[in-house]
């Protein structure tokens, strides 16, 4: 990561920034420069991060500073190779004909497991490269976990003759690094790939990659830790292994060193604008080493308001150390992909530059105790939860823009943009239901679309308050033999009229709504059953509404309803809304346990007083 070094130019308005790399903090096995940076490069057309640590002038109008980049989220994190490598293939590989410092016979292993509390362990990921750093002893840490197990990260340096049968067992569909730690767990290959990635200090490194077979809920199956251990990884590799690798999680990576000094990127891409000490808005690219042989790379640079402005493909002469050339306007953005003489991809690098920085401030001006219900709960929990409940601090905002390069053209655009994308529907799942009879018939029609979808197997409706009129609207579903369940939670209040009413009438309400399944239930589509749930007290056992699908592949989809499914439209506007992350992951726990006739919070089981078809299901 590059810092601001003191030395800036006396003319302000235009000033020059210098940027010094700092130190890194990669493993000591490691032979290639780790990405800490959020900072982008291309390989044909898809992005991956990198980081320059070169020192570079660079206008501070264009913002286009080390430490100012923005990240771009990559359409497709990898590129496949047909074609079939082994681990002998990699130890013979030759590089591109640039004079850069022969290989060496060392290899760096590098392997993260998790030991789990009740004594097992399983493999997170590991990975390998030649290196030209000495044979040492192998250096170890753990990493305690929420859950209460333990993150082990463990680093060798080993001889080629070590290191080789370790990774022959890849190819025979084993990651096994017993030889050389004890108590390393196994795990199986799935698959193998050749493919470039961006590691080691190269947007374009070959590597091997064997995914491996474990399945994600056993590979990381404590959500809690799913954090933590990915901001280990990242820390300690500079992987993405949230988007980009998250594929390789649980298996096992052999990368093909790049065969320039760590300490040094190979290709260099400057940007300057026009100003005081520059006279003309300038791209200039520049090589370090090799530059005694031939060289191509293609160059797109684009402008603030993401237009293209420069698209060429450009060579260096044998001999020619750097390429300077102009452009018509400033350069927010810059691709450009070097190529040896014989095709070879060499290097990746892709960056946007940062135009609009906004700036905000709160100062806490005073604040208000409250004591109320909310503090009385608190007493008793600690002093941080006590006083969050009781001090309501109040806070002063003030706001700033700093713009480095005034563009009326790209914020005109980014302002018509915004405008129409409110006119047409997007890829999202939410929906927004107006209180018109169209919208009946069109939530209707929505809930067959979500239904419909081949990959869905079954379907939970959660909704305490069923009548008839849901059960009219389930009639409506199109989709035959589905398993379909509804969940539902009749206590000692009367779903249509909202008043208290004793268990006995609830019993009474819930016989009329059986008479009401046994017509119509045998007509709906879907394969229909419904169960009705309360506390040990008989009062209502949950209050939310949900929809959850179940794929053939496991997985559930969580959809949050405003409103019951027996008026849905008819009398309030209805909204449907697909959770994501850990919100989508704790619901669909939430809604098993319902299923389940538990809740976590409670450590009282809830009865079933109610269940159709299956009379029997139904608990005194």
């Amino acid at each position: 990561m590059a810092r601001l070094a003191t030395s800036v130019a006396d003319d302000t308005s235009h000033s020059h920034i210098r940027l010094n790399p700092l130190p890194s903090t990669r493993p000591w096995g490691f032979s290639g420069r780790l990405h800490q940076t959020a900072n982008c490069a291309s390989f044909a057309g898809q992005k991956f991060g990198t980081q320059n640590p070169s020192t570079k002038f660079i206008s501070l109008r264009a913002m286009s500073t080390e430490s100012a980049r923005l990240r771009s989220k990559p359409k497709n994190a990898l590129r496949a190779v047909v074609v079939t490598l082994n681990i002998r293939d990699m130890v013979g590989a030759k590089t591109d004909t640039h004079a850069f410092p022969p290989r060496a016979d060392v290899w760096w292993i590098w392997l993260a497991f998790i030991k789990h509390a009740n004594g097992t362990a399983s493999h997170l990921y590991g990975c390998a490269s030649k290196t030209r750093k000495p044979v040492r002893f192998p250096s170890s840490r753990p990493i305690p976990l929420p859950s209460s197990a333990q993150l082990e990260i463990v680093q060798y340096t080993v001889t080629e003759a070590q290191a080789l049968p370790v990774l022959a067992l890849l190819d025979h569909g084993q990651i096994d690094l017993s030889s050389l730690k004890n108590d390393a767990p196994k795990a199986k290959v799935l698959a193998k790939r050749a493919i470039m990635a961006n590691a080691l200090g190269n947007n374009a490194t070959r590597m091997w990659s064997y995914i491996g077979a474990t399945a994600a809920v056993d590979v990381l199956p404590e959500l809690n830790d799913i954090p933590a251990l990915l901001e280990a990884l990242n820390s300690e590799l500079g992987l993405d292994f949230r988007d980009q690798f998250a594929n390789h999680i649980g298996g096992f990576d052999i990368f093909d060193r790049p065969p320039w000094r760590e300490e040094e990127d190979p290709f260099t891409v400057t940007i300057f604008n026009a100003n005081a000490h520059e006279p003309d808005h300038t791209i200039l690219i520049g090589r370090r080493d090799g530059h005694k042989s031939p060289l191509r790379f293609h160059l797109i640079a684009t402008n603030a308001n993401s237009d293209v402005i420069v698209n060429r493909l450009i060579t260096m002469d044998a001999g020619v150390a750097e390429h300077r050339m102009t452009t018509p306007e400033p350069v927010y953005g810059c691709k450009a992909s070097f190529f040896g003489v014989d095709g070879e991809t060499l290097y990746e690098y892709d960056q946007t530059f940062i135009r609009t920085v906004n700036f905000g401030l709160n100062a806490v001006v005073k604040t208000v105790q409250i004591d109320d219900g909310l503090t009385q709960r608190a007493r008793g929990k600690g002093a941080d939860k006590a006083r969050n409940a009781s001090h309501a601090p109040r806070l002063a905002r003030t706001t700033s823009t700093v713009t480095a390069d005034p563009a009326p053209v790209a914020e005109r655009r980014f302002s018509i943009l915004n405008h129409m994308a409110a006119a047409f529907a997007d890829n999202s799942k939410d929906r927004w239901f107006s209180r018109t009879f169209d919208s009946e018939l069109g939530v209707i029609a929505y809930f067959n679309e979500l239904l419909g979808d081949p990959a869905v197997e079954a379907a939970t409706f959660v909704d305490p308050f069923v009548n008839d009129g849901t059960i009219g609207r389930l009639l409506r579903l199109d989709r035959i033999g589905l398993p379909l369940t509804v969940l539902m939670s009749w206590g000692k209040t009367d779903p249509d009229t909202g008043l208290e009413q004793t268990e006995e009438m609830t019993q009474a309400n819930l016989e009329v709504l059986e008479n009401v399944l046994e017509r119509a239930g045998p007509l709906v589509g879907p394969r229909l059953s419904l169960r009705n749930i309360v506390m040990e007290n008989g009062k209502q056992a949950f209050h939310d509404r949900y929809l959850m699908t179940q794929s053939k592949a496991g997985t559930s989809e969580i959809y949050l309803l405003s409103n019951s499914l027996n008026a849905m439209a008819k009398n309030w506007p209805f909204c449907l809304s697909l959770l994501s992350g850990r919100a989508s992951s704790d619901a669909a726990k939430y809604i098993q346990e319902l299923l389940d006739g538990k809740d976590a919070t409670r450590e009282k089981p809830f009865r079933t007083t109610f269940a159709w078809p299956d009379r029997d299901a139904a608990t005194p």
